[in-house]
């Protein structure tokens, strides 16, 4: 540890080798991941003291899923302690012979803890699932109200296009308590990917297919959208709706910007490259402008630009916050999750999404991209209006996957199953992750319909799969 950290450049306190052997809570002479854990936990509270990443740590220590930890379950984790001494230690932290997750959190957070601030999702994303409009640009430009960097900074007043409301139904996101989710192996393949299946193609991927949806002809014709193509399939690259509610506002002075790539299924790719190629000569003429690289242009050039897209991005099937279904059902080989990744067909796959990356950020960014933050991940599991195969990226915008659980890291994913290409067809480990209201609703539905166990363990948390009670 202490060469490996001599090498990165880190400077190593004199007092190294005590700081190693108190991390070392096992005394075995080396660092588990669960104590390097531990020790980073102390140290960087403001990364992991965050609810999602304590109930993670919770949930590991938790073995019987009884919603507390005693004294056997430190004991079993760490058989060189005493088991007398892991229940004493219980005692001391909270003066009772268990901990609750709210001992848990009371113990584990400094007492100037503050959360992370998170960012804003445009409005449509936070109401619970029912009708509501999609906001574009607020306020009207002529009033020449400033706005967030999700809502277009960085462009003039009078160069933001005034945008209609539409009252279509929109199929949102419930902002709400998080509950603690305990996956168990088996339960993808038997319980949510036979939802996932049973659900038609959602609007918001037909809509990118047969080019309905505003949103992402306007992308396209600004030249902020791209298709990356492989033997696989297609993928379709475009700012985030839910963050950027116009495809404009991911031009930002901030130079922050969320993205997002829908794969689509090789049967649907011919009605994909029937209108993207129509409206490739547009999109060459957008970035001529320069927007794509965040070039500092006039009033009327941007003007210029925005006029020469036609229809609102709000406008279509498939346009923001409309994630109702199509009647056409998914193809034989749909990808709905990153767990339906197998074989060396998706492993070529995913590499020829590396350099679409690469390519779509490069077009993006230009020369800033080497300083920037990048990252990019799959979420899982995912609300089924959702569950088509889709990658998040955020450049300088935090992370993908900032601890909750639920999703990987692309990297890390790719490197995963390059080397072992059924580590998800088996379908055999436990999953620990975070659900809102809505996606647990939806958890519950599937087990419903497969008739698979779900327990409440309790307040919060459920285990899905295995025996147990509906």
């Amino acid at each position: 540890f202490r060469e490996a950290l001599v090498e990165c450049g880190e400077e190593v306190p004199e007092d190294f080798s005590e700081l190693f052997t108190a991390a070392d809570w096992s005394g075995s002479g080396v660092l588990n991941f669960v104590e390097f854990m531990a020790a980073a936990i102390s140290s960087l509270p403001a990364i992991y003291c965050s609810e999602s990443a304590l109930k993670a740590v919770f949930h590991f220590f938790d073995s019987g899923g009884a919603g507390v930890i005693r004294g056997e379950h430190l004991h079993t984790l760490f058989p060189a302690r005493p088991a007398n001494d892991c229940s004493q230690m219980i005692r001391e932290c909270c003066g009772k012979d268990c901990m609750t997750f709210a001992d848990f959190r009371c113990v584990m957070r400094p007492k100037d803890w503050e959360p992370r601030p998170v960012a804003a999702a445009a409005s449509w994303a936070n109401v619970p699932d029912a009708a509501s409009p999609v906001l574009g640009f607020l306020p009207d430009p002529a009033s020449g109200t400033e706005e967030s960097s999700s809502n277009g900074a960085g462009y003039p007043a009078e160069a933001r296009p005034r945008l209609a409301r539409s009252a279509t139904t929109r199929v949102t996101s419930d902002p709400s308590e998080a509950s603690a989710i305990r996956q168990v192996p088996g339960f993808h393949r038997t319980t949510l990917r036979p939802f996932y299946s049973a659900q038609p193609v959602s609007n918001v991927v037909l809509g990118i297919v047969r080019g309905t949806s505003g949103y992402a002809r306007r992308a396209l014709e600004l030249g902020c959208a791209e298709v990356v193509e492989s033997e696989s399939g297609a993928f379709f690259f475009m700012p985030n709706p839910k963050y950027h509610w116009t495809p404009e506002a991911a031009f930002n002075a901030e130079r922050k910007a969320r993205f997002v790539a829908w794969w689509i299924h090789p049967a649907l790719c011919d009605s994909l490259q029937e209108w993207t190629s129509v409206s490739s000569s547009t999109s060459r003429r957008s970035s001529s402008t320069g927007l794509c690289r965040g070039e500092s242009k006039s009033s009327s050039q941007l003007i210029g630009a925005a006029e020469e897209v036609t229809g609102g991005v709000e406008e279509g099937v498939g346009a923001p916050g409309d994630f109702g279904y199509s009647d056409v059902a998914k193809p034989d080989g749909y990808l709905h999750t990153c767990r339906d990744l197998a074989g060396p067909d998706h492993v070529r796959m995913l590499q020829s999404l590396v350099s679409g990356i690469k390519r779509y950020l490069e077009k993006m960014f230009g020369e800033s991209l080497p300083t920037a933050h990048v990252s990019a991940g799959f979420h899982y599991p995912v609300r089924p209006q959702y569950s088509t195969l889709h990658l998040q990226i955020r450049v300088n915008s935090g992370d993908v996957c900032p601890g909750e659980g639920r999703g990987v890291d692309f990297f890390r994913l790719l490197h995963r199953i390059g080397s072992d290409h059924d580590c998800f067809r088996r379908d055999d480990e436990t999953l620990f992750y975070e659900a809102t209201a809505n996606l647990r609703t939806a958890l519950l539905k599937a087990c419903d319909k497969a008739g698979t166990a779900a327990r409440e363990i309790g307040p919060m948390s459920l285990v899905l799969g295995g025996a147990g009670p509906l």
